[in-house]
């Protein structure tokens, strides 16, 4: 893994920490480039600001540590819990109350999050009782149809 700092030409970094490229990043993790994105929109509160071109190894290790919780089944929840818990390396997260808008971008997470488990749990509500609406109207109707043969009686199902 090849480190560049500012000093070597990283592209638009202010930090003046090393950067990983992003070519070397995706290799690192084994990821290909949409799931490096979707990862770092997802837990950008977590990594910081991401200098242009590349991340930190501060950065780096804690998509790695998201990586190994999602590998081993955690759910995005356990993964923001996990994270709150023991930030990979120390000043990798923000503390949330030093920066009120952290604070909110956490509490909007967790918001976020309970409200798709919501509307998961009443979707499949809804789906159970459509299929149940549907078997019902199933049996009423083999239901109507055997009380239609016997009022017509014997004779006339069999002559017609």
């Amino acid at each position: 893994m090849r480190a560049r700092t500012q000093a070597e030409g990283g592209e638009g970094v202010s930090f003046g920490d090393e950067i990983v490229a992003r070519v070397e990043a995706l290799r690192e993790l084994k990821v290909g480039p949409r799931l490096f994105r979707q990862l770092t929109e997802e837990y950008r509160s977590y990594l910081g600001p991401l200098p242009m071109g590349g991340v930190t190894p501060d950065q780096l290790a804690t998509l790695a540590r998201i990586l190994a919780m999602r590998g081993n089944g955690s759910a995005k929840d356990e993964i923001l819990a996990e994270l709150e818990a023991a930030p990979a390396q120390a000043g990798a997260e923000p503390q949330p109350d030093r920066d009120p808008l952290v604070a909110l971008r956490h509490e909007l997470a967790r918001a976020e999050a309970r409200q798709a488990e919501e509307r998961d749990r009443i979707l499949t509500a809804l789906i159970r009782t459509q299929q149940e609406i549907a078997h019902l109207r199933q049996e009423l109707a083999a239901s109507r149809s055997r009380q239609e043969r016997k009022k017509r009686g014997f004779f006339t199902r069999l002559f017609g």
